[in-house]
C-alpha cells in the first residue's frame, strides 16, 4: 500500500475522474457537430470542427488518446473534396527502393523549440537525401534561418500553406500536390491538424511516418500513419495499449542529438556568468509551463533543503522566468535561485552546470539528452504509481545512468550525493554521455533512422481506420492528465470560446460571422471592435504580413539584422 505521504496526488483521483467524463462528453458533442456539417455538406466548416474537437481533446484530456470516429470522419471528407494521389508503377518502384526525397510537414514553428532541433538535425544528420519542407499553419514567425539553411543545403525547398487563398481543404489539396513528387512523408504536425489527415487520406499516397512527439497527449494521424515513430519506451507502450496500433507500425527512434565539444571549461564559463568559480550549479532547462506547483511545494521549495545545506550550491531554470509562487523561496536561497527567461542557445549554461534536474511535474525529454551529452548527470522526480510510465523521463540511452526517485526525501538525497561526491558525480556524468553517444548521435542514430525508412516503406499502406473505439477509459493516468497537462504556452487554460475564436478566420466568412456574433454577444461594442481582426482570413493575414517583411527588408541598410 502506498503511503499517502508519498503521493503527492491523492486529492487528484476523485476530481481528476470527474473532469476527464466532462471532457469526453464536450468532445463528443464537438465531433457531433462536426459529424453534422458534413451531413450537411458543409466540408470546410466540418473540418474545421475536427479541428477544434481534436485540439479541445489535447488540451482537456477525454479519457482517451486517439479517436477513430474524428479519423473516420475526415477520411470521408477527404473522398469528397480533394482529387485522388496518380502515383504511376514507375512512381511506387522508385519509392519501394531506397527513399531519396523526404518531405517534412509541421504545422508551426518557433525559434526555441524541441520539434524544431529535431527536424534541423534529423536533416543536417541524413545529409545524403534531399529534404523538403511543409508549414500547413505557420501564421507569426518566419521559419528558423538554420532550418532554411538545412533545407537548402540539402537541395529541398520550403512551402508556406496558408499563405494559399483558401482554408484548411484547400491547403490540403494542396499538400497532397507537393507530396506527390517526394518518396517519403514525415508528420511533425502539432497533435490535432487535421490537413495532414485530410492530405493522406486513403492508399493510394507517398508512405508516410509520424513523429510521436507529444505522446502524453491525444492525437490525430494513427489512420494515415504507415508507422508511428515514438521517441521513447513508454510512449511506444501506451501507442499500442491507447491508440490502437500494431506492433509492426509502433517503431522506437531516438532524438537526435549533436555531439557535444566543450568551448569553455566548467569555471570558465561559470566566471563568464557572473557565477562563482567553486560553486556547484544544479541547472534545468524547459518552458515555463513545465516547472508547475504541486501539493503546496514549487519547484523553488523542493531545493530549499539542499541550498540550504550547502552554501556553495545553486539552482538557475533557464526558461521557467519568475514564477508567481518562487519569490519566499527565492528570498530564503539568498539569491542562489536564479529564474532565468527562455534562451534561444543556453549552451553555456550546460558548459557550467554541474547536475542537472529535469523539470516537475511535466518532464522534458530533449533538455536531458541535452544536459547529458555534455556529461551531466541527471536527476528527474517520479512519484506516480504504474501505469503513468508517460509521465516520467525515459528516453533511450538514460535506463542505465538517469536517477529517478519517487519522492522529495529521494530526491533530496540523491542531490546531496552527487553534490558531495565528486569521483560519483563526473564518472555518472561521462557514463550518461557515453550511453546518449551511442543511441542518439551520428552513425548510431542514422543506423536507427534507416531502419524506421526501410519499416515505412516496406509495409502496405495503412487502411486500419476501425482498429479501436472511442472508449472513454479512466485509469490513473487519465486521472493525472488535467492537472499535469492543462495548459498551452503562455499558462492559460484554453477553453472552448478561445479555441473557437482562433479559427474564425478559416471559417468560411458565413460561419466566421456566425460565431464572432455569438461570441460578442452581450460583451458590448468594445468586444465586437476587438473581434474585427478575426474576421481577417489566416491567408490574407499571413500574405500581407510577407508583403510588409519583404518590403521592409528591402529597405534595411547592408548588413542589418531583421527583427
Amino acid at each position: 500500500m502506498r503511503n499517502p505521504e508519498d503521493d503527492p496526488f491523492g486529492g487528484w483521483r476523485h476530481s481528476g475522474s470527474i473532469t476527464v467524463r466532462e471532457n469526453f462528453s464536450t468532445f463528443c458533442a464537438l465531433v457531433t457537430e462536426a459529424e453534422r456539417f458534413e451531413r450537411e455538406r458543409d466540408y470546410d466548416t466540418a473540418a474545421i470542427y475536427a479541428d477544434i474537437a481534436a485540439d479541445y481533446a489535447f488540451s482537456h484530456h477525454p479519457g482517451v488518446f486517439a479517436s477513430s470516429r474524428l479519423e473516420r470522419l475526415l477520411a470521408r471528407i477527404a473522398g469528397n473534396c480533394i482529387p485522388p494521389f496518380r502515383v504511376t508503377q514507375k512512381k511506387e518502384a522508385e519509392r519501394q527502393s531506397s527513399p531519396q526525397r523526404i518531405l517534412h510537414v509541421a504545422t508551426g514553428l518557433t525559434p526555441i523549440g524541441g520539434i524544431t532541433s529535431l527536424i534541423w538535425r534529423w536533416i543536417k544528420q541524413d545529409s545524403g537525401r534531399c529534404h523538403s519542407f511543409v508549414m500547413t499553419r505557420q501564421v507569426k514567425d518566419e521559419v528558423p534561418e538554420y532550418i532554411r539553411k538545412a533545407v537548402a543545403n540539402s537541395g529541398g525547398r520550403i512551402h508556406r500553406l496558408n499563405r494559399q487563398a483558401g482554408g484548411v481543404i484547400s491547403w490540403a489539396v494542396r499538400l497532397r500536390q507537393i507530396s506527390a513528387a517526394v518518396d517519403l512523408v514525415v508528420l511533425h504536425t502539432s497533435t490535432y491538424d487535421v490537413i495532414p489527415l485530410l492530405a493522406f487520406a486513403g492508399v493510394e499516397r507517398p508512405p508516410v511516418i509520424y513523429i510521436n512527439h507529444a505522446d502524453h497527449v491525444f492525437s490525430l494521424g494513427v489512420s494515415t500513419s504507415d508507422v508511428l515513430a515514438n521517441l521513447r519506451e513508454s510512449g511506444l507502450q501506451l501507442s499500442q495499449q491507447r491508440r490502437g496500433v500494431v506492433f509492426e507500425r509502433n517503431q522506437l527512434l531516438p532524438t537526435p542529438v549533436d555531439p557535444r565539444r566543450r568551448v569553455h571549461q566548467r569555471t570558465t564559463a561559470k566566471r563568464q556568468l557572473g557565477l562563482p568559480e567553486d560553486s556547484i550549479v544544479l541547472l534545468s532547462v524547459a518552458r515555463k509551463v513545465k516547472f508547475r506547483t504541486v501539493d503546496g511545494l514549487s519547484y523553488a521549495d523542493v531545493h530549499l533543503p539542499l541550498l540550504e545545506k550547502h552554501k556553495h550550491c545553486l539552482l538557475i531554470t533557464v526558461g521557467s522566468g519568475v514564477q508567481e509562487d518562487w519569490p519566499e523561496a527565492v528570498q530564503r536561497a539568498q539569491g542562489r535561485i536564479l529564474a532565468l527567461a527562455e534562451q534561444e542557445k543556453p549552451d553555456l549554461f550546460y558548459e557550467a552546470a554541474d547536475i542537472y534536474v529535469d523539470s516537475f511535474p511535466f518532464v522534458s525529454n530533449t533538455s536531458l539528452l541535452e544536459a547529458g551529452s555534455y556529461g551531466l548527470p541527471l536527476v528527474s522526480r517520479y512519484p506516480f504509481p504504474p501505469g503513468c510510465e508517460v509521465l516520467g523521463a525515459d528516453m533511450p540511452g538514460l535506463a542505465e545512468t538517469l536517477i529517478r526517485v519517487g519522492n522529495i526525501d529521494e530526491y533530496t538525497a540523491a542531490l546531496v550525493r552527487l553534490v558531495e561526491d565528486e569521483n560519483y558525480r563526473m564518472n555518472l556524468g561521462d557514463l550518461t554521455r557515453k550511453n546518449i553517444c551511442e543511441s542518439h548521435v551520428g552513425v548510431n542514430w542514422q543506423r536507427s533512422l534507416e531502419e524506421l525508412y526501410c519499416r515505412a516503406i516496406g509495409l502496405p499502406r495503412n487502411r486500419e481506420l476501425s482498429s479501436f473505439v472511442d472508449e472513454l477509459r479512466i485509469e490513473e493516468l487519465d486521472m493525472f492528465m488535467p492537472y499535469i497537462h492543462n495548459t498551452m504556452c503562455d499558462g492559460r487554460v484554453r477553453e472552448l470560446p478561445d479555441l473557437l475564436r482562433s479559427r474564425l478566420r478559416v471559417m468560411p466568412l458565413a460561419q466566421c460571422a456566425r460565431h464572432w456574433f455569438n461570441l460578442s454577444k452581450g460583451r458590448g461594442v468594445g468586444r465586437w471592435v476587438d473581434g474585427m481582426p478575426y474576421m481577417v482570413p489566416e491567408w490574407v493575414l499571413c500574405r500581407t504580413r510577407a508583403l510588409w517583411k519583404g518590403f521592409l527588408s528591402d529597405r534595411l541598410p547592408a548588413g542589418a539584422k531583421r527583427k
